[in-house]
């Protein structure tokens, strides 16, 4: 068993062609004659005109263009798209065209980070050439704002001129939401130069359209054809009245003394990109001087800007500082250390640039005790736990100057107890603090137990353990989970008996088990987000997940096949480094299914859940039984001690994250292996229940001496996982 890995065969091209891209770019290649546009709907459109071209490309040769994502450390990745470089008119075979459709993940707007390897393929052409060069937004002129009233709509969409291709038609088409798409919908059609502007008529009060849109070019050299229906990201609501860009743009707002979130922002048409030359300012009003103000971002953060620094992907203006904005894939927030009751925040944009949208969330912090039982990372401004065994902090300073690392600290002779000897009725420290205020409420901490009333508990893990120790009794509701007919077992990779792992999973595509999961609740399998290699996988439809399985090829009295409603990867997952690397499947199970109870679901570890290094937990798959060996068919098992961070970290240096879990034997020998991915990790508690720990991430070989297997750890996500399963 071990994890599975990814491996891609590289093919020789001719011409390769390695760029950065953003959302809505103009790509500079050094080919000449070729032109392409990344718009807005994650298509690149290029056009080629290869009268240069030596030897001359003729009517009769075969050309494809191709683009693939590459890895960060250099590889490519499975994000790949091709589309054939065809003549536009046969009269003119030297001028070509084609658009490639990146993956749909990628919708929400390109990483800057990100490395896109195009290529060129033509019969005749047998050069290499490889650039590397930095692209530009697409400059765009200032959009007119959007009306919307009862008896028309006016739009715009930005067309930037294509070398000799400076002229294009738009085609918008229109529906209510939830009609089909057909022959009876509203279609407008008008010419861009290069703003495009049309008025709709026949809108319905009250009601909601959406639209998708096709462009072609316009030339009288050639006729073209239009392209394929893109959608478009806003709906329109026919309301019959005004709607502002600036909505939410601008505004005065009162801060009150209390904790938690208090409000958000947003620039304008979130969710949908805002606009060129948007500023939007925000007064905020504090209750005192005593409080500071927190901005949180999710996958944006703001760094100080140098002088004379462009801010391509917004400014932001705070109390004299110039910050700019750049996309990344984690939480940031900004602490305001105010100099007066009153503060204002500016985010504006240059007057030729756009991006995606951007959400924050505004609250207050103390200034005295920012992060109340917990550090204060100035790196990214978040608030996390200290001398945990886990370096929350990309500098690791929560973790230095700690006499107790992942233990509790006797108040008195400050000697170090495992965490879970506090509150277990026997006294570990002197005087016995180890044994004070375990039924009392405490102070909320990263460290005890949250009950749904918000009572905070000191007692380690005390969900499921038949003592009910919140006051709303919540820390035993609902615990009808993580229960196994079987208790003893072999450590060693060996064969799993029926109903042994009633929660286990077997994600499968045309009746090929493709990788693990772990039924979390009725309707709601996890695994990892790595699954989805390919973008044809993101659709739901070509999924079916076996539950209860044992055999891969016989059906057994506890086997359910049920199909996959949607899958939501993790928003901050990163396939070069394999960080947050989890994914949840909704399911949709028959209720004869629920009522047999032969399926049932593992639990899911609350964030103050303890795993203590040197843990024995199980792994189970269907992986192979080697590295590079045949997958099994019977479900297997493994038991594998838990790895303390350092110890990880010592054999995989910063590739190890704090969403990263080890686990496994420094000899080797047993592990997880090719097939297991997404599969479970879980450890079980003093009564027996078990709990999901990890899931089946990554990894160095199968088994190796001084590689551990990489897990997700859940404790990190588990909050992310429970907002998905109780969505509206």
């Amino acid at each position: 068993m071990g994890k599975w890995g990814w491996r891609v065969d590289a093919s020789r091209w001719s011409l390769q062609l390695l760029l950065l891209l953003a959302s809505s770019l103009t790509l500079a290649t050094d080919l000449p004659g070729l032109k392409c546009l990344c718009d807005f709907n994650t298509t690149i459109s290029c056009d080629w005109n290869s009268s240069a071209q030596s030897p001359p490309i003729t009517a009769a040769t075969s050309c494809k263009l191709k683009t693939e994502k590459m890895r960060p450390g250099g590889g490519s990745t499975r994000y790949k798209s091709e589309c054939d470089m065809r003549p536009r008119d046969p009269a003119h075979p030297a001028l070509r065209a084609c658009s490639l459709v990146l993956p749909p993940k990628l919708s929400q707007g390109f990483r800057y980070s990100d490395k896109w390897k195009m290529i060129l393929d033509c019969e005749s052409m047998n050069t290499t050439t490889i650039i590397y060069r930095p692209a530009d937004y697409t400059k765009l002129k200032r959009p007119s704002t959007p009306e919307v009233n009862l008896t028309a709509v006016s739009l715009f969409s930005e067309v930037p001129r294509l070398d000799w291709i400076d002229r294009r038609n738009i085609q918008l088409q229109w529906i209510k939401v939830g009609q089909p798409w057909g022959a009876q919908n509203i279609t407008m059609e008008t010419r861009c130069d290069p703003l495009c502007q049309m008025e709709l008529t026949g809108l319905e009060k009250g009601e909601q359209y959406q639209a998708r849109s096709r462009v072609r070019p316009s030339q009288d050299l050639y006729k073209s054809e239009w392209s394929d229906w893109s959608p478009v990201l806003q709906w329109v609501s026919a309301v019959g009245t005004e709607v502002s860009s600036t909505t939410e743009c601008n505004g005065s707002i009162g801060l009150e003394a209390v904790s938690g979130v208090q409000g958000t922002l947003r620039t304008p048409f979130y969710p949908s990109y805002y606009p060129p030359d948007t500023n939007c300012t925000w007064t905020f009003t504090m209750p005192s001087l005593a409080y500071g103000l927190s901005l949180e971002f999710e996958g944006y953060e703001l760094t100080r800007a140098g002088f004379q620094q462009p801010c391509t992907q917004g400014q932001w203006l705070v109390e004299n500082r110039r910050l700019c904005g750049t996309r990344g894939l984690h939480p940031y927030r900004e602490r305001l250390f105010v100099l007066s009751t009153s503060t204002t925040v500016r985010m504006t944009s240059d007057v030729a640039l756009t991006g995606p949208g951007l959400q924050l969330r505004y609250s207050l912090f103390n200034l005295s005790e920012p992060c109340p039982g917990q550090f204060l990372c100035t790196v990214n401004g978040l608030c996390v736990s200290a001398c945990d065994g886990i370096k929350d902090c990309p500098n690791g300073l929560d973790e230095e100057s700690c006499v107790c690392v992942a233990q509790y600290q006797c108040l008195v002779d400050r000697r170090c107890v495992d965490y879970h000897k506090v509150c277990d009725q026997y006294p570990d420290c002197p005087n016995a603090t180890d044994e004070e205020n375990c039924t009392e409420s405490v102070q909320c901490t990263d460290m005890t137990y949250a009950c749904a009333d918000g009572t905070c508990l000191r007692k380690t893990n005390p969900e499921c353990d038949l003592i009910t120790d919140c006051p709303d009794g919540s820390d035993e509701t609902p615990c009808d989970c993580g229960i196994s007919q079987i208790t003893s077992r072999i450590v060693g990779g060996v064969n799993s008996s029926e109903g042994e792992w009633p929660w286990q999973a077997s994600l499968q595509v045309r009746g090929q088990h493709v990788c693990g999961g772990a039924l979390v609740s009725d309707q709601w399998v996890v695994t990892a987000a790595h699954c989805f290699y390919d973008d044809r996988l993101l659709n739901p439809s070509v999924w079916l997940v076996h539950l209860g399985k044992l055999l891969l090829n016989r059906t057994g009295p506890y086997d359910e096949v049920v199909p996959v409603l949607s899958i939501h990867l993790h928003r901050y997952y990163d396939e070069g480094s394999h960080d947050y690397d989890l994914a949840l499947l909704r399911v949709r199970r028959s209720s004869p299914a629920l009522l047999a109870r032969r399926v049932l679901p593992v639990c899911l570890p609350p964030p103050s859940h303890r795993f203590s290094p040197s843990t024995l937990c199980w792994v189970t798959g269907w992986g192979a039984l080697k590295e590079n060996g045949e997958g099994s068919n019977v479900l297997q098992m493994v038991g594998v001690r838990l790895v303390s961070e350092a110890s990880c970290a010592r054999t995989y240096g910063n590739l190890v994250t704090p969403r990263m879990l080890c686990a496994g034997y420094r000899q080797g020998g047993r592990d997880a292996c090719q097939g297991d991915s997404g599969g479970p990790l879980v450890c079980q508690g003093p009564l027996g229940r078990w709990f999901l720990a990890g899931v089946v991430s990554w990894g160095t070989g199968c088994g190796r001496p001084d590689y551990y297997g990489v897990y997700s750890r859940i404790t990190k996500v588990s909050v992310w996982i429970r907002d998905i399963i109780q969505a509206p």
